[in-house]
């Protein structure tokens, strides 16, 4: 019952594929490579933002590192 089902979908998907004009083909092309670069864009965004958290606990822990160490040389 289910592979019957996922065997109809698969041939439907692939004879919509076939009936696109090649207007449509580009479209879609150009609509995949902008949803790609979003997505790369979106993954820069998130390791810029993981890169200044760790720049900033970096600092911290250098600033109570000196204060420990002032702590105890006084």
């Amino acid at each position: 019952m289910v592979l019957e089902r996922r065997k109809r979908e698969q041939a439907q998907k692939e004879e919509g594929e076939r009936d696109r004009s090649p207007l449509e083909q580009v479209l879609l092309q150009r609509q995949q490579r902008h949803q790609e670069r979003e997505k790369e864009q979106e993954e820069k965004i998130r390791d810029e933002i993981q890169l200044l958290e760790f720049v900033r606990v970096r600092q911290n822990l250098r600033k109570v590192h000196s204060a420990l160490h002032k702590n105890v040389s006084s």
